[in-house]
């Protein structure tokens, strides 16, 4: 396994030879699967491979993991697009993440799924490839028109700030309280539907605009 300070220099454009186990011998069609991946952000640039800054992100590490256990053909290597690879929802700089969802199209013997549903063996070998900050959880046999942003109907994020950025003493004191109250108050704020219209399509929103602002 590939220690965290490798992370940085992996490229995209510098594929591991695919290796001789099990599943690369049996290796006869292509399946649509849902690869649940878990990883520790803080070594890597985030989750979507960068085009114009190869390497350092979760998926060059995923993708080259997942190309060295014989599951994608060297034909297809680096061309996200031709595996229809999608992803659940990407992640910034730094982010950790749970249960990400990532799909794609793998080469796989076509009765991997019917002994192991869960497909455990194949994440049990895309994993011995992986650097321990990244983790293949499951892969799932899905239908071809499955994509992993579009079938995805909740997110769950958690954000964590350091007390010292708040002030706090953890003392249990009036001014603790105080100060607690007030983060409660402005994290209220964000609570219900409102116009995050950043997070969304345009097009969804701006038949409400008015014809003074729609511009």
């Amino acid at each position: 396994m590939q220690s965290a300070t490798d992370i940085s220099s992996l490229s995209p454009l510098s594929a591991p030879s695919p290796q001789s186990h099990g599943m690369e011998r049996t290796v006869t069609a292509k399946r649509k699967v849902a690869v649940f991946v878990a990883y520790v952000g803080s070594s890597f640039r985030g989750l979507q491979i960068q085009r114009d800054q190869p390497g350092g992100t979760v998926e060059d590490v995923l993708q080259q993991a997942i190309y060295a256990t014989g599951a994608i053909l060297p034909s297809n290597y680096g061309d996200l697009h031709k595996i229809g690879w999608t992803r659940s929802s990407r992640t910034d700089k730094g982010v950790h993440a749970l249960a990400n969802v990532v799909a794609m199209k793998l080469e796989c013997h076509p009765s991997s799924f019917t002994a192991d549903p869960e497909g455990s063996q194949l994440a049990s070998s895309i994993n011995q490839h992986l650097p321990a900050e990244v983790r293949v959880l499951s892969v799932q046999r899905v239908n071809n028109g499955f994509n992993a942003r579009g079938f995805c109907n909740n997110r769950t994020y958690h954000y964590y700030l350091p007390t010292t950025l708040l002030g706090l003493a953890l003392d249990g004191s009036a001014e603790d309280e105080a100060c607690m109250r007030l983060l409660r108050q402005c994290c209220s704020l964000y609570q219900g539907n409102h116009p995050f219209h950043n997070y969304t399509k345009r097009r969804l929103y701006r038949t409400l605009e008015s014809p003074s602002t729609a511009g």
